[in-house]
């Protein structure tokens, strides 16, 4: 679990959730080129606990993780808001299966991503979409990095 300095002024407050180490290390080093402010954990259960103490804007989501895997963190942080804030969380991951995807946004997801679609500019450019379009109250999930994201209607 890896937190940083938050004297500095920043974009935003990320924290992104992955058990690989290497992902870790690449996503939060192009984030905070970017300017913004990231955490680390490799894991559900770190999420939360980051999360009852540090209010995010934006976590982007592991599915496949050991601990508590990632439809398990997403459906704790919108069940229980009072204790996690309501951050925007945009699954990033590697898992393209429609099941899987619906799964995730039927459990809240906001935003879905898929990491080998994602290159490292790329994911500025998909970090900085989600955030301004959710900061204008948009009520339509957003996908990038991939086509295969079902569209939600109610």
């Amino acid at each position: 679990m890896q937190t940083q300095n938050e004297s500095q002024s920043y974009k935003a407050k990320i924290l992104l959730v992955d058990d690989e180490q290497d992902v870790l290390d690449l996503y939060s080093d192009i984030l905070l080129q970017a300017g913004y402010y990231v955490d680390t954990a490799r894991n559900g259960e770190e999420c939360l606990r980051l999360c009852e103490k540090t209010r995010y804007d934006l976590i982007l989501l592991d599915l496949m993780m050991p601990v508590m895997d990632g439809i398990e963190c997403l459906k704790k942080l919108r069940a229980d808001e009072a204790k996690y804030g309501h951050p925007l969380i945009v699954v990033l991951t590697n898992v393209t299966m429609a099941i899987n995807i619906k799964e995730a946004f039927d459990s809240g997801a906001d935003g879905y991503l898929v990491k080998i679609a994602v290159s490292d500019h790329r994911l500025v450019d998909e970090v900085d979409g989600f955030l301004k379009g959710f900061k204008k109250k948009d009520s339509e999930p957003k996908t990038g990095g991939t086509e295969v994201a079902p569209s939600r209607t109610s």
